[in-house]
C-alpha cells in the first residue's frame, strides 16, 4: 500500500503533467523534482528554500511581466506546495498540505475542463481524504467512499446547476507560446525568424455537420493587408463590419460548425469565409473580409458559425491599401520582366513554373530571410509564409489587390465524436487575390509542398522531420489510434455539457420557476454551509465511534497541547518528552511537566484521579 507521502507526491506530478500547458517550464522542473524528492524525504534547509522561492517569483515576473495574473497565480500556488511538502515537519503541516493540494486541484479545473482531468480530479480528492483520515488514526474503508461519494456527488451536481454564472468563461489562457515554434499569429514578420520547430499545442475543436475534404480545411483566422515589402502587420481595416441579425438563414451548401477553443487568440476561426455566426446570445452576419474578431474584455470559448464554401463576392469601393506592395523600384522592374501575364489565374499559372523551373523548396529552417529580394534570388526556399508573401507582392505590383490570410490549414479528424482537432503544427499562411468581383483562395504552398495539403500537418512533419519520422510512433501501434479518438469523442462530449449550462442556459432555466437570479446567491452559500456541517457532523461522529478510554482520551489531549507550543516532539519515549518540555522556551512548560509525570503515574502505577489530570490540563 502506497503511503501518504508517496500518494501526495504522485498527485501534485500527475497535476503538473496535466497541466504543462499552464505552467512555466521552471514550475514543472521545481514540482517535478519537489515530489521525487519529497517521495524519498530529502528535506533541504530554509536557506535553499527561501531562494528558491524568491527565484521562482523573479522568473514568473519575468516570464509574464506581471503578478496579477490567473497563471500567475497557479504557478505561484503550485511552487508554494512544493516548497512547503519540502519543509514539511508537524503535523500543522500536514493539515496545510492537504488544504493546499484541496485548493490546487479545484484551482486546475478552472484551466483544463476535460474528462480527463475530472477523473483525476476525483481520484486525487479521495486519495486526499483517505490520507486525511490515516493521519488521524482512523481507517478509511471502502464503506466510507461510498458514502462519500454518495452525497458529495449529489450536491456537486446540486451546486453545478444553481450556482450563478458569469456573463462569460474567466479568461484563462495559456502560457504565451515561444518565438520560433510553428503557430498562428495576426501578423506574418518573416524577416524575424530563422526557423520554426513543432508545436503540437491544441487549438480548437470545430464539430461540422459533414465531412469536408482535406484540401478544402482552410480555417480562417484573420485578414493582413499592410506590409513593407516583406513583413506583414494586420490593420483596422481587417476588420471586418458584422450586423446583429435575429436568426441565422443559411443558403443551400453552408457548413455548419460548432467551435470550441482551447488557446486565447485576438480572432476566432472559421471554415474558409464564414458568412454568419452565433456568439453567445447572439447572431451576426459577417461581410468583408470575413473575420470574427475577439473581443478580449469578452473572450469567447464556444461559438457557431455558418460558411459558404468557395470565392466569396464584394463590392470594393477602395482596393489601393491591396496594392500597396512597399518594395524598392528596382525590383518592381525586375517583376515585370519576368511575368507578363494580366489576370490572376494566369499569372499565378507563371509564377508557378517560375518557382519548378528555379527549384525553389519548401523548408522550416531556411535561415534568415530579410527581404523579397534574398527570397526569389538567393534562398529559393521557406515556409508557407514566405510563398505567400512573394505571391501576394507579385499579384500587388502587377495591379491585382491581394491580402494574406492567417489561420489553420487540416486538422485530425475525429470520426466517433464527427469534429477536427486543429493544433498549432496545422498553422498556415495564404492569400486571397480581388478580381471581377470576387475574392479567391491561392495557397502557393500546393505548387512546392503539396503533401502538406493533401496528408496534413502531422504527416507532413514527420516527412520533413528525419529524426521524427525514425523515431517511435505511438499512433503506429494497432488501435491505439482508435482508442485514443473514442475517448476524445467523450472528452468532447463532456466539455460540451459543461459549457451549455452557460448564462443564458440557466437565465432561461429560471425563468421557468420563475426563480429570481439573486437568490442564487443567497442560496449556494447556505448549500455550502450544510455541507461543511454535515462534513464535521460525520467526521466527529467517527471519532466517537472509535470509544477511546477516558486515559486515551487525555493521552490525545496532551499531545495535541504540547504539539502545538513546539515542532520537534516525540512521542515514542517518556524520557525524549521529558527533555523536549525542559528545553521549551515556554511559560508552560512546568505545568505539561506535571501532567506529564500524572500521566505516567496513571499509566503504569494506576494512581491518581483523571479528573484532575484532565482539569489541569484543559486551563493550559
Amino acid at each position: 500500500m502506497l503511503g501518504p507521502e508517496l500518494r501526495e507526491s504522485l498527485i501534485l506530478i500527475g497535476f503538473a503533467i496535466l497541466l504543462k500547458d499552464y505552467l512555466t517550464s521552471i514550475s514543472l522542473l521545481i514540482t517535478v523534482m519537489g515530489g521525487i524528492s519529497s517521495i524519498f524525504h530529502y528535506r533541504p534547509n530554509k536557506w535553499i528554500r527561501n531562494i528558491s522561492a524568491l527565484l521562482l517569483l523573479a522568473s514568473y515576473w519575468f516570464t509574464y511581466g506581471r503578478m496579477i495574473d490567473p497563471e500567475v497565480g497557479l504557478n505561484f500556488l503550485t511552487s508554494v506546495i512544493v516548497i512547503k511538502m519540502l519543509e514539511k515537519e508537524n503535523q500543522r503541516d500536514q493539515y496545510m498540505i492537504f488544504l493546499g493540494l484541496v485548493l490546487l486541484i479545484s484551482a486546475g479545473s478552472l484551466f483544463e475542463k476535460t474528462l480527463t482531468y475530472t477523473i483525476f480530479f476525483i481520484v486525487s480528492f479521495f486519495t486526499l481524504i483517505s490520507n486525511f483520515y490515516i493521519r488521524l488514526g482512523i481507517k478509511f474503508k471502502l464503506k466510507d467512499f461510498a458514502l462519500l461519494f454518495a452525497w458529495i456527488l449529489p450536491l456537486s451536481f446540486g451546486l453545478f446547476f444553481i450556482f450563478p454564472r458569469l456573463m462569460g468563461p474567466v479568461p484563462f489562457g495559456q502560457a504565451n507560446k515561444d518565438q520560433g515554434q510553428v503557430g498562428y499569429t495576426p501578423n506574418v514578420e518573416l524577416s524575424t525568424f530563422s526557423s520554426v520547430i513543432s508545436n503540437d499545442t491544441p487549438v480548437f475543436q470545430a464539430l461540422v455537420d459533414r465531412r469536408i475534404k482535406q484540401q478544402d480545411l482552410y480555417w480562417r483566422g484573420n485578414t493582413i493587408s499592410q506590409t513593407d515589402g516583406w513583413d506583414w502587420n494586420y490593420t483596422g481595416i481587417d476588420r471586418n463590419d458584422s450586423h446583429v441579425i435575429s436568426e441565422v438563414i443559411i443558403a443551400n451548401g453552408g457548413v455548419y460548425q460548432q467551435i470550441r477553443m482551447f488557446t486565447k487568440e485576438d480572432f476566432l476561426f472559421s471554415l474558409d469565409s464564414p458568412s454568419q455566426a452565433r456568439i453567445k446570445n447572439q447572431y451576426f452576419t459577417l461581410a468583408p473580409p470575413f473575420t470574427l474578431f475577439q473581443r478580449r474584455s469578452h473572450f469567447t470559448q464556444r461559438y457557431e458559425v455558418w460558411t459558404q464554401m468557395g470565392s466569396r463576392a464584394s463590392s470594393e469601393d477602395d482596393l489601393k491599401t491591396y496594392l500597396r506592395s512597399g518594395i524598392p523600384p528596382q525590383e518592381k522592374k525586375w517583376i515585370q520582366e519576368k511575368f507578363k501575364s494580366k489576370t490572376g489565374k494566369e499569372l499565378s499559372e507563371e509564377i508557378k513554373n517560375y518557382f519548378n523551373l528555379n527549384q525553389f523548396s519548401y523548408s522550416l529552417s531556411p535561415g534568415v530571410i530579410p527581404s523579397f529580394k534574398v527570397f526569389m534570388k538567393d534562398k529559393k526556399n521557406g515556409f508557407c509564409s514566405h510563398y505567400a508573401s512573394a505571391v501576394a507582392l507579385i499579384l500587388r505590383v502587377k495591379k491585382i489587390p491581394t491580402r494574406l490570410v492567417s489561420g489553420y490549414l487540416g486538422g485530425e479528424f475525429n470520426k466517433f465524436g464527427g469534429f477536427y482537432l486543429v493544433s498549432q503544427n496545422d498553422a498556415h499562411v495564404w492569400l486571397e487575390y480581388y478580381e471581377k468581383g470576387l475574392w479567391t483562395k491561392l495557397d502557393p504552398t500546393q505548387w512546392i509542398a503539396p503533401q502538406r495539403i493533401e496528408f496534413g500537418s502531422e504527416e507532413f512533419l514527420r516527412m520533413m522531420n528525419k529524426s521524427i519520422s525514425s523515431g517511435f510512433n505511438l499512433n503506429a501501434i494497432p488501435y491505439v489510434k482508435e482508442a485514443r479518438h473514442w475517448f476524445a469523442q467523450w472528452d468532447f462530449r463532456f466539455y460540451q455539457f459543461i459549457e451549455e449550462v452557460d448564462y443564458y442556459a440557466q437565465e432561461a432555466y429560471l425563468q421557468r420557476l420563475n426563480f429570481r437570479r439573486q437568490w442564487l446567491y443567497l442560496l449556494a452559500p447556505i448549500l455550502i454551509s450544510l455541507f461543511l456541517l454535515f462534513y464535521l457532523w460525520q467526521f466527529n461522529f467517527r471519532l466517537r465511534k472509535k470509544n477511546f478510554s477516558e486515559e486515551e482520551r487525555i493521552w490525545i489531549l496532551f499531545f495535541r497541547k504540547v504539539s502545538r507550543l513546539t515542532n520537534d516532539f516525540n512521542k515514542n519515549s517518556l524520557n525524549e518528552m521529558k527533555l523536549t518540555l525542559q528545553l521549551l522556551d515556554d511559560p508552560k512548560k512546568n505545568d505539561l511537566i506535571l501532567i506529564l509525570h500524572l500521566l505516567e503515574v496513571h499509566s503504569f502505577q494506576g494512581q491518581g484521579n483523571l479528573q484532575e489530570i484532565s482539569l489541569k490540563l484543559k486551563k493550559i
